[in-house]
């Protein structure tokens, strides 16, 4: 089995499209971890969606390739049940359900550690680890009813809980997990200055037994750069952040044989 996994769009319609043609070209699925939107202080929900259906949803509907993919911490989170709507529609959001690719399960993550940025529609606290120093609590929320002002913790599940759920309902299943946020600690989610701003709870989730064989990540866009590695070995899985896609093509080609797993990184 072959999977093509790319993340952090922000907008680049042109790499996504350049994605999936080489996906259906080389991979059985393509594989989006998230932040697929323009974003901007002045991009709102409906402008995503426009974006969604113009550039993303009517250019793949001619690929013939299977597409999964998350929202990330810039995609407006009220369009999901729209996107459901959208017919027909090339992309199967992890969000909503789980996906399969022959015996290999697949669940979908989007929450993150508190950011400092204005859209909190999935920031969430992370376990019981301490906030990171440039974390902002109260931004913009997105519903059917427009956008308002909120602090995060107002309904917004934590993720140690949201991984919990998750390993149980995936126990004894071989399965993948693309999660926006990569694991804390590690030398996928290394920022500029050299923090780590990850995910406590994911780090730990990954030694359970409930965890996936493999792990794919976006969100930290410098971090393979400044570490100089795209995967490695988080306990039980292993765990891959190719950085972002938004000045050129940044893809990681997945060959699952088995138990065990090759990789091959590319750019253009």
């Amino acid at each position: 089995m072959k999977i093509l996994f790319i993340t952090d769009l922000h907008g680049r319609s042109d790499n996504l499209l350049k994605a999936a043609r080489i996906a259906e070209e080389s991979s059985d699925a393509l594989l989006i971890g998230g932040d697929i939107h323009p974003i901007g202080f002045t991009v709102k929900p409906s402008d995503q969606y426009r974006f969604f259906v113009e550039e993303v949803a009517q250019p793949l509907q001619d690929v013939g390739v299977k597409v999964f993919a998350i929202m990330g911490n810039v995609d407006w989170k009220s369009n999901l049940e729209r996107y459901r709507e959208f017919h027909p529609s090339p992309v199967h959001w992890l969000n909503l359900e789980d996906g399969r690719i022959g015996d290999v399960h697949l669940a979908g993550m989007s929450y993150v550690p508190i950011t400092p940025f204005s859209i909190k529609d999935w920031d969430a606290f992370d376990g019981d680890a301490p906030l990171q120093r440039d974390s902002v609590l109260r931004g913009l929320v997105s519903s059917a009813n427009g956008l308002e002002m909120r602090e995060v913790g107002e309904g917004t599940p934590n993720i140690a809980d949201v991984l919990k759920e998750m390993g149980w309902k995936m126990e004894g299943r071989k399965w993948i997990l693309v999660s926006h946020c990569p694991p804390y600690g590690t030398s996928l989610d290394v920022a500029s200055g050299g923090v780590h701003v990850g995910s406590r709870a994911l780090k730990a989730f990954l030694s359970t037994p409930q965890a996936p064989f493999l792990s794919l990540h976006g969100h930290i866009h410098e971090s393979p750069q400044i570490t100089g590695k795209i995967c490695e070995r988080v306990g039980r899985t292993l765990s891959c952040n190719p950085g972002d896609s938004r000045d050129r093509l940044r893809a990681l080609l997945l060959v699952l044989e088995g138990e065990e797993i090759v990789y091959r990184f590319f750019e253009g």
